[in-house]
């Protein structure tokens, strides 16, 4: 079986403050759908630090609204979408180098049947003025 990556965009990282309450509490990783157009059953598992923030992340493809993640779910895609990671760390992760770690995506399904993984670096850092 073929593998194909969703990388990531470089420079996409951002740590925001979603509910606008003055507490940045959400990462923000960017990837661009480089594999095709399809549905994925998607597994993905999300590490900051080695902390395991899966049950508290989510995906937004495109303009969608973004999904809490849960254990195979399907999520639609086309080429040349982007898909975001929000890691809802509750404040607790601050300006520095961290490490995210995401698991891999499952078997697309529809027009391709491809093993997918998301290509990341290891580390990240948060500038001071995020």
């Amino acid at each position: 079986m073929a593998s194909y990556y969703l990388p990531y965009v470089k420079g996409s990282m951002e740590n925001v403050d979603l509910d606008e309450d003055g507490v940045k509490e959400t990462l923000v990783l960017k990837f661009q759908n480089r594999v095709g157009s399809g549905t994925a059953s998607v597994d993905l598992k999300v590490f900051v630090d080695g902390v395991d923030y899966t049950e508290k992340s989510s995906i937004k493809i495109a303009d969608g609204e973004p999904k809490p993640l849960k254990p195979n779910m399907y999520v639609t895609s086309y080429y040349g979408d982007e898909i975001a990671i929000l890691i809802n760390h509750g404040g607790e992760v601050k300006p520095g180098k961290h490490k995210v770690t995401l698991g891999e995506l499952g078997n697309l399904r529809g027009n391709h049947r491809r093993r997918s993984q998301i290509n990341t670096s290891p580390s990240y850092f948060i500038p001071k003025s995020l």
